[in-house]
């Protein structure tokens, strides 16, 4: 069952995502701390530190864009979200203790596609969308099934 672990949570924070937009009224702001905390949850069924760093860069990144577009820190986005993603880094490289050959890697792939998304979402507002998050977190349990199938 272990094997499967990684996809089944990524599956239920897909379902969780899409139930909790309507009942919870949530913004779109929450959405990079929200999939962080499903990257973290899933980073605990595993022993590498990979998922681990994905887990931990949305999550501080997601509090930024809280404090800036929700908090007490509004107009500062820049500074703010580079302060967040270095903390990020050393949070992640502490957690990796020693096993971080995918630390600055994986940091470094999810800063890109997040905030490529994050940026496209200003000219796409269909990618703000909580099926479109959920639709995402959704393929990547049907590909880390795929990919924990073929390990038998």
């Amino acid at each position: 069952m272990r094997r499967y672990s990684l996809p089944l949570v990524l599956a239920l924070g897909a379902a969780g995502l899409a139930y909790a937009r309507g009942p919870l009224d949530l913004t779109w702001n929450i959405t990079p701390l929200a999939v962080g905390v499903v990257a973290l949850l899933a980073a605990a069924t595993l022993p590498n530190p990979r998922p681990w760093t994905v887990g931990i860069v949305l999550v501080v990144w997601g509090a930024a864009v809280l404090l800036v577009r929700e908090g007490p820190l509004p107009g500062r986005e820049a500074p703010v979200y580079m302060v967040a993603l270095g903390l990020a880094l050393l949070v992640a490289q502490v957690v990796a203790d020693g096993r971080g050959d995918g630390v600055v890697k994986g940091a470094a792939l999810t800063m890109l596609s997040s905030g490529a998304l994050f940026y496209a979402a200003f000219d796409v507002p269909e990618l703000t969308r909580w099926w479109v998050v959920a639709a995402g977190l959704g393929a990547a349990a049907v590909v880390e099934f795929a990919r924990s199938s073929r390990g038998r």
